[in-house]
């Protein structure tokens, strides 16, 4: 029984011997690495580490054990030469090949997930140079929800994201309000800065029975820093500050900005005949429309 089970640990060791060799040569070759991953039924992502001297634990996050299923395909650049092996393993997964001599360079490796959309990716031309578009996580929770892309320009050496937009998002954090926006890019420009003008249509479920008030559009723009980032350029962008950035647990659209830009539709009610609708508004007023001058004044309609 020892001797068998002593055997048995041997051939388990050899095969996974074998597999680290099989590994280690298919890595120097992002062709190669493809067809090994599209060649075998379960794959030890552990066997990397070994295979490229680098962590990646943090890259993984609880995908380092052989995956059912795996697949790869090839994104191909042309100029700066280059090849993205796309690894589908539940998450995709990014590796990036650069020519080194008369072979490749251990690749640079980036991790693209969502909870919420469904994986995609493009290679999009920014003037003359190649940009990888992915999708990543954005926020998301049982009330708000989050999609965003990070855009990889392929023409620097790192491969991390130069600019992340948040494509669309949604909540209803209120309790009587909801919003949502969808960031389409309206425009491309290389001189005299390389600059990216997004259109932002952002749509809000009013309180009570306004539903058909909801809708404003804005434009963001943002432009490329020395530090090879795009940052936002204040000048030229039209979304208020109190509506940027990460949604997270705030609201899309504060109840102080609702009442600002529908105060005369807010104050009409407000002073018109009862009904369900002003009774409803009422309570958004008192509750939730917290500071400013449209609240305050809006506030002094509410009967004591």
């Amino acid at each position: 029984m020892c001797r068998a089970l002593l055997a048995l640990l041997a051939v388990c060791a050899g095969v996974h011997a074998d597999d680290a060799a099989d590994l280690a040569r298919a890595a120097k070759s992002p062709y190669d690495f493809a067809e090994y991953i599209n060649t075998h039924t379960r794959f030890d992502w552990s066997l990397l580490d070994k295979t490229w001297q680098r962590g990646m634990v943090d890259l993984c996050q609880g995908q380092r054990r052989p995956q059912e299923s795996c697949s790869a395909e090839l994104i191909e650049v042309k100029s700066p030469r280059q090849v993205i092996v796309l690894a589908h393993i539940g998450i995709d997964m990014y590796f990036r090949f650069l020519p080194k001599g008369e072979g490749w360079q251990f690749p640079s490796v980036f991790r693209s997930e969502s909870h919420r959309a469904d994986l995609r990716h493009e290679v999009m031309m920014f003037g003359s140079k190649p940009f990888l578009i992915v999708t990543v996580e954005g926020a998301y929770g049982s009330n708000i929800g989050e999609n965003r892309e990070a855009w990889l320009d392929l023409t620097q050496p790192t491969f991390k994201p130069v600019f992340i937009n948040s494509v669309n998002a949604w909540s209803s954090i209120l309790t009587l309000m909801s919003t949502e926006y969808e960031t389409s890019v309206a425009s491309l420009a290389t001189s005299p800065v390389e600059t990216i003008r997004l259109t932002r249509r952002v749509k809000f479920a009013a309180p009570c029975s306004l539903e058909s008030l909801g809708g404003r559009i804005y434009t963001l723009v943002y432009v490329r820093s020395p530090s090879g980032k795009f940052e936002l350029d204040e000048t030229r962008t039209t979304l208020p500050r109190n509506v940027r950035g990460d949604i997270q647990y705030q609201a899309l659209y504060p109840p102080e900005e609702f009442a600002r830009t529908h105060f005369a539709e807010l104050k009409s009610i407000l002073r018109g005949p009862d009904s369900e609708d002003k009774e409803c508004f009422q309570y958004f007023v008192a509750m939730e429309c917290k500071s400013g001058a449209e609240c305050r004044a809006l506030k002094a309609l509410i009967p004591k």
